[in-house]
């Protein structure tokens, strides 16, 4: 949670879980994973991915997978967090991620030709178990 002398934590504190998300235990979905936190316009985003149980077809047999990727954003660290309405993306969004869609990261950037800002999503992908993963934005 927050760190002293630059190596030794204070200990930690649930910042969110699936309450109240569209992603609930009664239907499978076991939680997130790959946190990958970014400051955006002030705001603290929480971007990860959402895990749910079961056999998907499009991958090879294992207890599940990577289902969606989602966030959830706050003022601080230290909360509260707002979880995301829906997820940014699902599995079934792209053609290349049929098995499983995994969290990146957000990095902020500005073009130097438009000059403009803009938000670049990196995430990752994986179309069948024997394929390899892509990572896109």
């Amino acid at each position: 949670r927050r760190v002293h002398g630059g190596s030794t934590f204070d200990g930690f504190r649930v910042a969110f879980n699936q309450t109240g998300s569209p992603f609930p235990r009664s239907a499978n979905f076991t939680g997130f994973s790959t946190p990958a936190p970014s400051v955006i316009d002030g705001t603290l985003f929480v971007f990860h991915d959402v895990f749910r149980a079961g056999f998907n077809p499009a991958c090879s047999p294992q207890d599940g997978t990577q289902v969606a990727v989602s966030y959830a954003y706050a003022a601080s660290p230290d909360g509260p967090f707002t979880l995301a309405p829906e997820p940014i993306y699902v599995r079934a969004n792209f053609s290349w991620t049929t098995c499983e869609i995994r969290a990146g990261n957000a990095v902020v950037a500005t073009d130097p030709v438009a000059r403009r800002r803009y938000v670049a999503f990196f995430f990752e992908g994986q179309h069948v178990s024997s394929d390899y993963s892509i990572i896109t934005y």
